[in-house]
């Protein structure tokens, strides 16, 4: 029947209640640098131009670093419309209650348990589980420090790391 207030407004509240970018709602994805600053203080110049400056690298560690964050954000969303339809009437899904992005992995929440998107059940890696908090945990964890923030999701992980399954448990 068309474009009207009512379907315009229901799509926004829909949008805004479970995270999902349509025609007329949009999201701000940050690095978390600015979490803790307070939304009225002042922006200090020099974290203005460090930002601006990592944003400008075309070669070294930082612009392959920045590359690949782009590129798995990138990936990250997902269609939830036919092929066919055009571009504005798609509606894209990013992070939600039951799909998180951390680092360059996207995790799917089943059931409670965090799983990476590369597992598969079928899959023939070595899985190790590990208890969570356990003293193999950190250790694991000290061995691997990129770990870390995947394991933050919860005490129920499911993550491919170096060729293994690691399968965090309570």
């Amino acid at each position: 029947n068309g474009e009207s207030k009512e379907l315009r407004d229901e799509i926004v509240d829909l949008g805004t209640r479970y995270g999902l970018v349509t025609p007329y709602t949009s999201y701000l994805a940050t690095d978390g640098s600015m979490a803790n600053v307070r939304r009225d203080a002042p922006a200090s110049a020099d974290m203005t131009r460090s930002a601006a400056k990592r944003l400008q690298e075309r070669s070294g560690a930082g612009a392959v670093g920045l590359s690949i964050q782009q590129n798995a954000m990138q990936s990250n969303t997902t269609a939830v419309a036919s092929d066919d339809m055009e571009e504005r009437q798609r509606i894209l899904v990013r992070n939600s209650v039951n799909n998180q992005f951390v680092g360059n992995k996207n995790f799917i929440n089943h059931d409670g348990v965090w799983t990476d998107s590369e597992y598969s059940d079928g899959s023939r890696m070595p899985e190790v589980t590990v208890r969570f908090a356990s003293d193999e945990y950190f250790s694991l964890v000290k061995a691997n420090r990129e770990l870390g923030q995947y394991l933050a999701l919860g005490d129920k992980v499911v993550i491919v790391w170096k060729g293994k399954v690691y399968r965090i448990v309570v």
